[in-house]
C-alpha cells in the first residue's frame, strides 16, 4: 500500500460459512456413535470380528472424531486465513496458510457491483458483494460473507467514482 492510499473498509468472511461444515461433522460423529453404540456393528467391532486390529469401539469413536476435529480446524483457520482490504484506490484480497496469495484490483477497473444475500446469510445480517471488473486475473471477485454489505458497497462505489475521475477512465457498454 502507498504512503497516498487511505483504508476504506478492511475486513475478513464470518465464520458462519463454515456452519454446514459444522453441522454435518456433529451429524457424522453422532451417527457413527449410534452405528458403534447401537447396533451390531459395535458389537462385532469389540469382539475383532470386523477388523483384526481394531477391537475397542470407543477407539474407533475417538479416532473419528479426532479427524472431524482435525477437518473442522483445517477449514477454520482456511477462512480466518481471508482477509479483505479496501483502499481508495484498489481492492485486496490475501488468502492461505502455507502459501500466501495475494490478488489486488484496481478500483478503476470495477464495471458493476452487486450486494446478494442468501437466506442463511440474511439469518446473520451478512451477505457477499460481487464485483465485475475489466481485470484479466479476476474478471468476477465476491467478497464473501460481511457484515453490512450495503455500507460497504456505498463506500466502495464513492472510491471507485473517484478513482474513475482521477484516472480519467470511462465506462463504454
Amino acid at each position: 500500500m502507498s504512503q497516498n492510499e487511505g483504508m476504506i473498509w478492511k475486513g475478513s468472511p464470518s465464520l458462519i460459512l463454515n456452519i454446514k461444515n459444522y453441522v454435518i461433522s456433529f451429524i457424522a460423529i453422532v451417527f457413527i456413535a449410534y452405528l458403534l453404540y447401537m447396533t451390531k456393528l459395535g458389537l462385532l467391532i469389540e469382539k475383532g470380528m470386523v477388523f483384526d486390529f481394531i477391537n475397542n469401539r470407543d477407539l474407533v469413536l475417538v479416532s473419528v472424531f479426532a479427524l472431524v476435529f482435525i477437518y473442522m480446524f483445517f477449514d477454520y483457520i482456511g477462512l480466518k486465513n481471508i482477509a479483505y482490504n479496501i483502499t481508495n484506490e484498489r481492492i485486496e484480497y490475501r488468502e492461505g496458510i502455507l502459501d500466501a496469495q495475494i490478488n489486488m484490483i484496481e478500483l478503476y477497473r470495477i464495471k458493476d457491483y452487486l450486494v446478494i444475500k442468501p437466506f442463511y446469510l440474511r439469518l446473520f445480517n451478512l451477505g457477499n458483494i460481487k464485483i465485475i471488473s475489466s481485470d484479466r486475473t479476476n474478471p468476477e471477485f465476491t467478497i464473501l460473507a460481511i457484515s453490512e454489505p450495503e455500507n460497504v458497497l456505498i463506500k466502495l462505489r464513492n472510491a471507485v467514482e473517484r478513482q474513475r475521475q482521477l484516472k480519467g477512465v470511462r465506462e463504454f457498454d
